[in-house]
Order: structure tokens, then C-alpha cells, then sequence
């Protein structure tokens, strides 16, 4: 990103709003004195603890985002507002849209699709959007996204790049099994693109299995981000720290029982791989199995 959002940042609220051209984020390095505040602004280090309360936005603009809507054709009332969530900046406002689509066949299915909008602070014109169908689901789909999350901070990702992160949580339920996600993403913002550096990792997650039908077998996971300081391929590197929790519960004369306590701590390193922080999409439950498998 951030050639485009240092920019953003950096506007004086009495000057026009203009694209900068690509030869002007490369030039990025020269960072005038508000760039670099809000370099100093960003953070490092420890992002969010491990079942710690994250510090998130909890504004939306709905003026603005009555404007923004009607530029991407958009019914303001097929907008869910309670999962849309918005970040203001100096001069542009991040927004992460939810709203409802009837598809365009027989079926006439309802889907929740989700759309990332970079947009002017003031007169709301667009300045980048991005849809993102891994937050997309169907109106009645059985796991479904709940709102996003923008963290209030910036992350340094290296000395000229910021990162907006938030998560999302994913939410199912049912007699026999009940299951949760939180997923964890930072985006770009460079040359007019949205980029996803990291993409929906699970930095929470549940699950709950009911056996004999008074007992349940739970587990857990926390986890917790901080930016180090070692970089590879000129980010950050990005340290995740993980505790999985399992216990079981049994009903007995009324009363919730719990027993056979687990806990298990692991460490993982995300480096950036010149495009992406990668990780493996197929991490496991450690004491249950997935309710998918």
C-alpha cells in the first residue's frame, strides 16, 4: 500500500484529491513529514493477546455510505448495517460492506456478499473496490459471516508500507455440534488496488460435540499477533502465538461437570512470500477433528 495511503493520509483538508500517478509511490521513500507521522503512528510489536479484547472501530458513516452505495448500484436497504463496519483517515474512509443479492436465475437464491471500499472523506467518491467471495455466503447457508472488525490501528508492515487489519467471525449452530471462527486480514493499499497481504487467517475458533448425549467435548483456540521485528522479502514477519483448550462437560444431577482438561501452546512464524504472508490452509483442530472432516 501504502504509496497510495501514506498519500491519503498525509492530504491537507483544504487540498483536491488527486490519483498519484505510479511514479509518484515509487518516489515514496522521500516521505515528507506528515508521511512519517503517520508512519510513527502505526505499530508494531504486539498487535492483539490471546483472549484479550482488540481495540476496533466501532463508527459507520451512513451519509457516506449512502453515497458509496449508489456508486456501486447498491440498494441502500439491501445493506445489512449491523456487519457493515467503517474506519475514517485524514481524507479517505475505508468501509467493508455487507449487503444482500438476489440472484439473477429461476432460483432467485439470496446471497450476503461483502465488498472492501476505499472512498473520499468528503464527497464520497470511490477510490478503489474489491469484492471478496471467501466472505460470501448464501442467505440461509449454515456457517455465515458476521460482522468484520477494523482495528483502529495501523500496522508497519516495513518502513513505507501500512496495513489495515480486521477480522471476521464465522458462526454455526446446532443440537449435536456447535462451531465459531474468527479469521484475521491485513490489506494494502497501493496504485488505486486493494491487496490482501493476509488472507482470512484463524486466529480463533471453536467447536463443540455433544457425545451420549449429556456430554460435550469442547475445544478452543486463542490466539495472538505481534509484529517482529525480522523481516523476509522486506515485510515484517508476523508471530502468532496459539493455546488450544479442550475440556469435556457432563450433566450431572443438573449441574455442569467439567473434566479431562487440555491445554496445548504452539508458535507460528508467517513470512511474506514476495506476494502473500502464506500459511497452511488445512490447519486442524488439535484434540478434536474439524466438523467439516
Amino acid at each position: 500500500m501504502s504509496g497510495m495511503l501514506l498519500l491519503l493520509l498525509s492530504c491537507k483538508h483544504n487540498e483536491a484529491l488527486h490519483k498519484p500517478e505510479k511514479s509518484q509511490n515509487d518516489s515514496i521513500m522521500a516521505l515528507n513529514q506528515k508521511e512519517k507521522t503517520a508512519l510513527e503512528r502505526a505499530i508494531t510489536g504486539t498487535i492483539f493477546k490471546a483472549a484479550e479484547k482488540s481495540e476496533t472501530t466501532k463508527e459507520l458513516d451512513a451519509t457516506l455510505l449512502r453515497k458509496v452505495a449508489s456508486q456501486l448500484e447498491i440498494q441502500y436497504s439491501a445493506i445489512q448495517l449491523d456487519k457493515t463496519s467503517s474506519i475514517s483517515y485524514d481524507r479517505v474512509v475505508f468501509f467493508i460492506i455487507a449487503y444482500k443479492k438476489v440472484s439473477t436465475d429461476e432460483a432467485k437464491d439470496i446471497s450476503i456478499e461483502r465488498k472492501y471500499v476505499f472512498a473520499h472523506k468528503i464527497n464520497g467518491k470511490i477510490l478503489a473496490e474489491e469484492s471478496d467471495s471467501s466472505l460470501s455466503h448464501l442467505e440461509d447457508e449454515v456457517v455465515q459471516a458476521s460482522k468484520s472488525y477494523i482495528f483502529k490501528n495501523l500496522l508497519k508492515l516495513n518502513d513505507t508500507t501500512l496495513g489495515i487489519a480486521f477480522y471476521t467471525e464465522f458462526n454455526s449452530g446446532g443440537t449435536q455440534v456447535q462451531f465459531w471462527q474468527r479469521k484475521f486480514t491485513i490489506i494494502t493499499f497501493e496504485d488505486s488496488t486493494i491487496k490482501k497481504v493476509l488472507d482470512n487467517y484463524t486466529i480463533g475458533r471453536g467447536n463443540t460435540s455433544t457425545i451420549d448425549g449429556n456430554t460435550d467435548q469442547t475445544e478452543v483456540l486463542q490466539a495472538g499477533l505481534r509484529v517482529a521485528d525480522t523481516q523476509t522479502n522486506g515485510f515484517n514477519d508476523l508471530v502468532i502465538s496459539k493455546t488450544f483448550l479442550y475440556d469435556e462437560t457432563n450433566m450431572r444431577d443438573d449441574l455442569d461437570v467439567k473434566a479431562n482438561a487440555k491445554t496445548k501452546k504452539e508458535t507460528e512464524i508467517l513470512k511474506y512470500n514476495g506476494k502473500n504472508y502464506a500459511f497452511d490452509l488445512q490447519d486442524k483442530m488439535r484434540f478434536l477433528s474439524n466438523p467439516t472432516e
